[in-house]
C-alpha cells in the first residue's frame, strides 16, 4: 500500500506494539480490561484511535479500573443533571483522565507520549 496509508509520523508497528481500536463505550471497557491484564505496559508501543486511546491513556497514566470508572460515572451525572451537553460528554471525561497536579501533567504526559501513537485519517490522505 502506499506509505502514507502505513505510517506518516511513525515507524511502523513491530513485535512490542499493541493495536488497541475504537468501539464506543462497551468497547472502551472491553479494552480497558484487556490493557489491565498486560504486564510492564511501558514496554510496548500503542497505536490506537478513538474510545481505544482513552483506555491506553488511563492505564498508562496508571489509573485503576475503579479511578477510571469514577470518571466516567462522573461525567454521567454532570451530563445527567444538566452541567454538561452530550457534546461535552468525551471532553469532561478525556480531562478527568488526564492528572490534575499542576506540575504532575507535562511529566507525566511526557513519559507516556511516546508510546502513544493515535491513528487518523484525513480527508486528503484517507
Amino acid at each position: 500500500p502506499p506509505r502514507h496509508l502505513v505510517s506518516d509520523v511513525a515507524p511502523p508497528a513491530g513485535p512490542s506494539s499493541i493495536y488497541i481500536p475504537g468501539g464506543g463505550f462497551s468497547g472502551f471497557w472491553f479494552h480497558l480490561g484487556f490493557l489491565h491484564s498486560i504486564e510492564n505496559l511501558q514496554q510496548y508501543d500503542y497505536y490506537c484511535f478513538s474510545s481505544g486511546c482513552l483506555g491506553v491513556l488511563a492505564v498508562l497514566m496508571n489509573l485503576t479500573l475503579d479511578e477510571t470508572a469514577d470518571a466516567a460515572f462522573h461525567a454521567q451525572t454532570m451530563w445527567q443533571s444538566g452541567n454538561v451537553s452530550r457534546f461535552e460528554l468525551v471532553d469532561h471525561f478525556f480531562e478527568a483522565l488526564l492528572p490534575h497536579d499542576e506540575t504532575a501533567p507535562t511529566d507525566e504526559l511526557e513519559r507516556i507520549l511516546p508510546n502513544l501513537k493515535i491513528l487518523v485519517t484525513s480527508q486528503r490522505d484517507g
